[in-house]
């Protein structure tokens, strides 16, 4: 196990931040029992493209960031999702949100980076692939609009494009369109959208919440 880490902080020898990070990952507790057990070349693929990701914007994390309680708190939670973490795609947006947790996008007194940690834990990459589907036609609604409109005026605008949306989630993730209408009722518990679910297409509309919106910037979900 240590010499595992030794190799690990080694490959990062000149990013002074990415060593003191690799440095940190504990030795007892849930994280060392699941890398004793299960540290193979699977896992280790998993952490180096964490740090991979991390290190690819080298202003985001200083010193003095990673070395508060606060944000070792962050990283520690962070590690322990990217541990269990198969896609390769969803283990950067881990090493992206770890590295924008120091945001202005948070709000100090509603926004919990452990609750957006938990929020893309939870979420399939499936799921994330339908989400950047509905974001796009939200995108649609805003910037085709003249000026700003309420949410009951939003969510009457996507009534219109529900049946294309379908349509696109389809053939995206290659399944019958009749399988998308229990997606969005799944997806629902994330609270990533607002779905109206009509007795009919034409009258059943999606849309992505702002919390979904804040976890698409702060992990650059494309």
């Amino acid at each position: 196990m240590n010499n595992d880490l030794t190799h690990l902080a080694e490959s990062y020898n000149s990013n002074k931040i990415l060593r003191v990070l690799v440095k940190f990952m504990p030795k007892g507790g849930i994280v060392d029992n699941l890398l004793s057990s299960f540290y193979t070349k699977e896992k280790e693929r998993r952490v180096t493209s964490f740090f991979d990701e991390l290190s690819k914007n080298e202003t985001a994390l200083t010193e003095e960031i990673i070395s508060s309680d606060d944000f070792l708190h962050k990283y520690f939670i962070t590690l322990k999702a990217v541990i269990e973490t198969k896609r390769t795609e969803k283990i950067k947006y881990f090493a992206r949100l770890l590295n924008n947790s120091d945001s202005p996008i948070f709000n100090a007194d509603t926004d919990n980076f452990e609750d957006f940690i938990k929020i893309l834990d939870d979420l399939t990459f499936q799921e994330l692939q339908i989400l950047s589907i509905i974001r796009k036609y939200d995108k649609e609604i805003i910037e085709n609009g003249d000026k700003p409109i309420d949410f009951d005026r939003k969510m009457s605008k996507a009534r219109s494009f529900y049946q294309k949306l379908k349509t696109d989630i389809s053939k995206h993730l290659q399944i019958p369109e009749d399988e998308v209408r229990s997606l969005l009722t799944k997806l629902e518990r994330t609270g990533c959208i607002f779905y109206n679910k009509g007795s009919a297409d034409a009258m059943s509309s999606v849309l992505t919440t702002l919390t979904y919106q804040k976890l698409e910037m702060l992990s650059q979900i494309d």
